[in-house]
């Protein structure tokens, strides 16, 4: 035999091997290439699987937030127009209770007038003297004997019942102011 010859069957041989390991090792490779698509496939479904189930979780999450958040603001406003409503109402309060102020001042400038007038009126039917408190006409002074003595009777029980009426009328006027002062600001 030639040693070429040999080499040649040698060689073909050796591809011949070479071929079949290679086709091997390529028919193992697509085994192991399906197996990898394979679990590919099922690893990316998984990935989406979790991905819906956490895009899930953060849109109901979120739609809790936009609840909670106009929940929020429903109460907000509610709040401020509870609020602006008792602003105006304590306005409105305080603005009658000036107003019913104002008239009890008036009214016990009226009668603080009045009673002064008529004390006046009493000095002067007297002749001069003062008219005595309590309610009670001396009979027996001279000013208020004889025809005169029903004039200062009724003089004096004018005026003890102006008096009583701007006691009556300081005393509500009093109530008043201090009900307006202790008012919350």
């Amino acid at each position: 035999m030639l040693p070429g010859l040999s080499y040649v069957k040698l060689g073909a041989i050796a591809a011949a091997s070479a071929a079949l390991f290679a086709g091997g090792w390529k028919v193992e490779g697509w085994r192991a290439t399906d197996a990898l698509d394979t679990e590919k496939a099922a690893h990316a479904r998984d990935v989406k699987a979790l991905q819906d189930d956490w895009q899930a979780k953060l849109n109901a999450a979120h739609a809790l937030l936009t609840q909670a958040i106009a929940e929020r603001d429903a109460q907000r406003q509610a709040n401020a127009t509870a609020r602006e409503d008792a602003a105006n109402a304590y306005t409105k309060q305080i603005a009658q209770l000036k107003a019913a102020a104002g008239a009890a001042a008036a009214d016990a400038d009226r009668v603080r007038r009045d009673l002064a007038s008529a004390e006046a009126a009493g000095r002067a039917a007297r002749g001069g003297s003062s008219v005595q408190q309590g309610g009670q006409a001396a009979a027996g002074s001279p000013a208020c004997s004889g025809s005169g003595a029903a004039i200062c009777g009724l003089l004096s029980r004018t005026i003890d019942l102006a008096t009583r009426c701007a006691d009556a009328a300081g005393t509500q006027h009093a109530a008043v102011v201090e009900a307006v002062a202790s008012w919350p600001r």
